[in-house]
């Protein structure tokens, strides 16, 4: 009867099929699908092929696998269709909306590549991600894929979503072969990403910095032959630079030989490959590099180069400045002192690469983390504040700025039972709940016009946890606080609860201060875990502070619901909900 409903039977069997195509694709396994299809002639094997199990397609996983005959059995015995689309998870990537030709692409094999070609696949048709089969091949090295592409008229100059091209990712992974034939067949040598999304770090980039990422001099070598221009990306950094940071030193030297590279940016090359050194332990390589440094600028019958100076002294480096003469270069090499060798290397950093680069924030957090070790939680503490000031200008969620404050809240909590000396100031646990309602407050007003992606959610959510972690250890911290200080606290509460900020979920701060998520946030896999959730005293302030016990999220829960729902005792919480008229 049409329309009629599947037997329990039917239903099994057509579960079993579809288990077997699957099977058949991971496999190889072509003649089970033919078993597949006999178990029961009369099923639509069209909608049996492309039926998704757990997310997959069976066709784009034959292609994964390289399976020519699996392919050609689901397409040309069961019609499956040439543009299916399957999310996968590929070394650690997602790939969203992959096609089969692109999965064929990326698996090499050339003779899969072909067939589905031949029935119609289109080359240029491409991804979710905006990546393309001869991009994804070019990823992968195959060669042979490659040029096929290219021959049917595939785009060598197209990218993917962050405005990575197919010259770009086959310098970074080294593949020579692949870069030299998309040069041969006019690719852009040059080109580089526009603004696209939050991916703002990778403006201005080009395959010659890619190459001085991975210290690849024969690649560079190439690309500098082919008419390639070394320029300063958007995050201040050139293929010299990059090659230093990497502590690529035979690459360092390749670029300063280059006709174009200046004294300034010999020596600011040399002093920032010096700080490299410096954080791997090697002080002796450190301060040779260092004097070159200085020789250079200091070169006998030629102007000084002066070293940039900085805005102004930082109370956070105790107001040091940076060596400026030999004289000063020798009092450091002979003191070894590492705290004013630090000090030095986070100057340099700020200096030569800018205060907002990664690279700068990095070592500053090394820094940090190492006062930490020591019991110095107030210099450490400062070292981190002196990051937001540094990263002032930039939206907190288009930056690194919440992996600082995840780094910064594992501090506050370990030193925050530390007494006197070295240990963490209210005052400045304070200051670290202003920068974090500041920059969540900015964030808010640069992305509310425009379209958030899924990193930037991400971001926001953990942005939002780390401010109820801070809340927490201030309020358990509120007996070291001046009267003008708790006055400060619940003033940066309020401004936060009047804005009814909402999670991806609709939970209100309340909500987020009931559940046990809450306690844990994750920031680019590195897990940090500060005070424990579900948080009475978190949940007090929240009340205190106007917060509405009675508003519910998307799923139309209360936060009393949210609390109820955790495990173990929440006696504490409901009791304070239910008085604040939950």
């Amino acid at each position: 009867m049409a329309g009629s409903k599947k037997g329990p039977k039917e239903s099994w069997l057509l579960e079993r099929q579809r288990s077997m195509v699957m099977r058949a694709a991971e496999e190889g396994l072509s003649n089970l699908v033919l078993i597949a299809m006999d178990a029961d002639p009369a099923a639509d094997v069209t909608k049996m092929a492309a039926a998704r199990s757990a997310g997959d397609v069976p066709l784009i996983t034959a292609c994964l696998k390289g399976h020519l005959d699996v392919a050609k059995t689901l397409v040309e015995k069961c019609k499956a269709p040439l543009d299916s689309r399957a999310d996968v998870t590929l070394e650690g990537q997602y790939c969203k909306g992959m096609t089969p030709l692109w999965a064929a692409s990326y698996s090499g094999n050339l003779d899969l590549v072909k067939f589905l070609v031949q029935k119609g696949a289109g080359v240029n048709v491409i991804a979710v991600s905006q990546s393309s089969p001869l991009r994804a091949a070019a990823y992968k090295g195959h060669l042979p894929v490659v040029k096929f592409l290219a021959e049917k008229g595939a785009d060598v100059n197209s990218t993917n979503r962050h405005g990575h091209s197919a010259l770009m990712i086959a310098c970074y992974n080294e593949h020579r072969d692949v870069a030299e034939y998309l040069l041969d067949h006019g690719a852009d040598v040059n080109y580089s990403p526009p603004v696209i999304g939050d991916e703002s770090d990778v403006i201005g980039t080009t395959a010659l910095h890619d190459c001085a990422m991975n210290g690849n001099m024969g690649l560079c070598r190439l690309l500098l032959a082919r008419g390639a221009s070394i320029t300063r990306c958007q995050n201040n950094e050139t293929p010299l630079l990059i090659a230093a940071k990497k502590c690529h030193d035979e690459l360092v030297e390749f670029f300063l030989d280059t006709p174009d590279c200046s004294r300034d940016d010999k020596a600011d090359a040399l002093e920032l490959l010096g700080t490299e050194h410096w954080e791997n332990g090697n002080i002796d390589k450190c301060l040779s590099l260092w004097q070159r440094a200085m020789e250079e600028r200091h070169r006998p019958g030629k102007p000084v180069v002066w070293k940039r100076e900085a805005d102004g002294k930082v109370a956070a480096y105790g107001y040091a400045v940076e060596a400026q003469t030999m004289e000063e270069l020798r009092k450091l090499k002979t003191s070894r002192d590492e705290h004013e060798l630090g000090v030095q290397s986070m100057l340099i950093r700020e200096r030569v690469l800018g205060k907002t680069n990664e690279g700068t924030t990095f070592i500053i957090r090394c820094n940090a983390a190492l006062f930490a070790d020591e019991g110095r939680f107030d210099q450490s503490i400062e070292l981190m504040l002196h990051i937001f000031e540094n990263l002032k200008s930039v939206c907190p969620l288009k930056s690194h700025t919440v992996d600082v404050f995840a780094l910064l809240v594992s501090l506050l909590v370990s030193g925050q039972d530390v007494e006197g000396p070295g240990g963490v100031i209210f005052s400045n646990t304070l200051t670290c709940l202003k920068w974090a309602v500041s920059d969540f407050q900015r964030g808010e007003a640069v992305e509310e016009q425009e379209s958030r992606s899924e990193t930037i959610l991400t971001k926001r959510q953990n942005l939002l946890k780390i401010i109820l972690h801070i809340i927490c250890l201030l309020y358990q911290t509120l007996h070291r606080a001046t009267p003008k200080e708790t006055l400060e606290f619940t003033e940066q509460v309020q401004s936060l609860v009047k804005m009814d900020v909402r999670d991806q979920k609709g939970n209100t701060l309340l909500h987020m201060a009931c559940d046990a998520d809450t306690t844990d946030f994750d920031t680019g896999g590195n897990p940090y875990t500060g005070c424990t959730f579900p948080a009475p005293e978190v949940v007090h302030v929240l009340l205190d502070t106007g917060c509405d016990v009675a508003a519910r999220n998307e799923a139309g829960k209360t936060a009393l619901q949210v609390a109820q729902e955790q495990e173990g005792d929440q006696s504490q919480i409901t009791s304070i909900l239910m008085a604040a008229g939950s």
